[in-house]
């Protein structure tokens, strides 16, 4: 956003973050680009890892010209079963975390 619209955004939007400095709010947009809403709308953090995940089984999926509702209803769960028996339930709630991928 130009300076000056930005400028104009702040004054009139967010009052509160105009005396903040710009690496204050490139933190906050960092911060803001991480965040989703799953949903039922409560906010999760979504990690890297996690994330790049997601993007592999999507892309095995495309590559395979599976129906992507395959995961939802198979893949997801096997995979939560899988590292269930072999890890514990801490490896079950990691699993939980990775998005389901979108073709």
């Amino acid at each position: 956003m130009k300076p000056s619209l930005l400028k104009k955004h702040l004054s009139g939007c967010h009052p509160e973050l105009v005396d903040k400095d710009a690496a204050f709010l490139k933190g906050m947009e960092i911060g803001v680009r991480r965040v989703r809403l799953d949903k039922s709308d409560h906010v999760n953090q979504i990690s890297k890892a996690s994330l790049r995940a997601s993007y592999m089984v999507a892309l095995r999926i495309a590559q395979e010209k599976t129906p992507h509702t395959i995961v939802e209803k198979l893949i997801l769960h096997c995979c939560k079963d899988i590292v269930r028996c072999l890890t514990g339930d801490d490896g079950e709630k990691k699993i939980c975390k990775v998005p389901p991928p979108t073709i």
